[in-house]
């Protein structure tokens, strides 16, 4: 009997980026990077990356430029080190992945947020308030709400008037102020509540300004099912 040495040698998969590598010593076996949760994490750390890390996640996309870029390497280390100052996070592949993904599923579902938010507030608070909530007084509305300029726009104002004819700009209060802007943009500060105050950035949310107004524009055509 001769005993034959096998030539061929088991090697970790490293090139699909869909997979995930199991931590060293675990018993985790490889799973497809879309079906990564929460429950994925050291379970010392779930509860706190809900808790601590995704609020301040959130906070930092609303004071982003870009808040519809996905956050950068470097802006998610220095999230995570905030949150966890003892967990390493690049000398860690299976962790940096999880994490990622989990990212990718919070920063999706605050971004729906927004959307999902304007369309409550319009068929559930502003349409039932107009004189018939009928598709023509809902139009009538909404042609109304982005009669003005690009940077004047009746919508955004706590309170807006028309300009008389022949007269000159609206009569407008508070921008950015009105009920609709306020009701959306508070779901953003709702969701960073969680932020110990003498944490929270002093940056202004301009971002989630931003997604806010593009949420309740009445032009959008995610907002067409309201004026059925």
């Amino acid at each position: 009997f001769t005993q034959v040495k096998p030539l061929a040698k088991i090697v970790p998969t490293t090139s699909v980026p869909t997979f995930v590598s199991p931590m060293p010593g675990s018993r985790r076996q490889f799973k497809r990077k879309e079906d990564v949760g929460l429950s994925d994490l050291p379970r010392d750390l779930q509860h706190d990356f809900d808790i601590v890390f995704s609020p301040q996640l959130r906070e930092y996309l609303g004071y982003s430029e870009t808040p519809w870029d996905p956050p950068t390497k470097t802006a998610i280390v220095d999230l995570w080190k905030q949150a966890f100052p003892t967990v390493p996070l690049q000398d860690d592949g299976f962790l940096y992945h999880v994490v990622t993904k989990l990212i990718d599923d919070r920063v999706s579902s605050w971004r729906n947020k927004f959307a999902k938010g304007a369309i409550d507030y319009l068929s559930k608070v502003l349409f039932p308030q107009l004189p018939e909530n009928t598709k023509e007084h809902r139009a009538v509305w909404c042609t109304w709400a982005i009669s003005g300029s690009d940077r004047q726009q009746p919508y955004y104002y706590l309170a807006y008037e028309d300009a008389e004819e022949g007269s000159g700009n609206p009569a407008t209060k508070g921008i950015f102020q009105s009920a609709i802007i306020s009701a959306v943009l508070g779901l953003h500060f709702s969701s960073i509540s969680q932020i110990t105050p003498t944490l929270c950035s002093t940056n202004k949310p301009i971002g989630a300004l931003v997604l806010t107004i593009q949420a309740v524009s009445p032009s959008r055509d995610s907002l067409s099912d309201c004026l059925t």
